[in-house]
């Protein structure tokens, strides 16, 4: 069976600023890396499992190449996500379901979804589609809807921000630069006042 893929990009990107939130610490999850020239491929496939499917991995932690899950939504309800839907509150406080719809057309055999944010909600990078034993991530920055032919297991959709922790070596380096300086003040007016 072919699975195709069809997605809608505006320029939503352009009027939400300020989406990427920071001093959060770092997820874990999937990394792909971009070709020589920086840029992604429309979608990648792999076998087995995406992070948001593994079965005692923290929801909070599935991640795309650091830009940390926004929402997953399950084609079979389970008694954790009785709707389906499973939401990154932990990061994304502003997400509350009203964003997102997905909705099957039996005749074609395809689900369909969209992604309706306001501020400061994040915008999506990545669309995971999960079927079988096998998920196709989606690289596609600002997409507000799309669909999936055939079967699926689930959809999980990805932040657009890659919030970065400053490294705690960062922090280090800082709070020994600044005693420096303070000591150096005292020692200066210790000097000062001697004299």
């Amino acid at each position: 069976m072919t699975k195709t893929i069809m997605f809608i990009k505006t320029g939503l990107a352009s009027c939400i600023a300020g989406t990427a939130l920071l001093g959060f610490s770092a997820h874990a999850g999937l990394t792909i890396d971009p070709n020589d020239d920086g840029t992604f491929n429309p979608s990648y496939s792999f076998v087995g499992n995406d992070c948001a499917g593994l079965a005692g991995k923290p929801f909070a932690d599935c991640a795309i190449n650091g830009s940390p899950i926004i929402a997953k939504f399950n084609t079979e309800a389970t008694e954790d996500e009785p709707d389906g839907w499973q939401y990154n509150t932990g990061v994304w406080s502003s997400i509350d379901g009203s964003e997102f719809s997905v909705t099957y057309d039996a005749g074609t055999d395809t689900w369909n979804w969209t992604y309706d944010p306001t501020a400061p909600d994040p915008l999506i990078t990545w669309v995971v589609a999960k079927q079988g034993n096998a998920f196709t991530a989606f690289y596609l920055p600002g997409a507000i809807s799309g669909s999936w032919e055939g079967d699926l297991s689930h959809f999980s959709f990805y932040d657009t921000a890659n919030p970065v922790p400053l490294p705690a070596a960062a922090w280090l380096l800082g709070s020994g630069l600044l005693g420096l300086f303070a000591v150096g003040r005292r020692r200066k007016a210790g000097q000062v006042v001697a004299a």
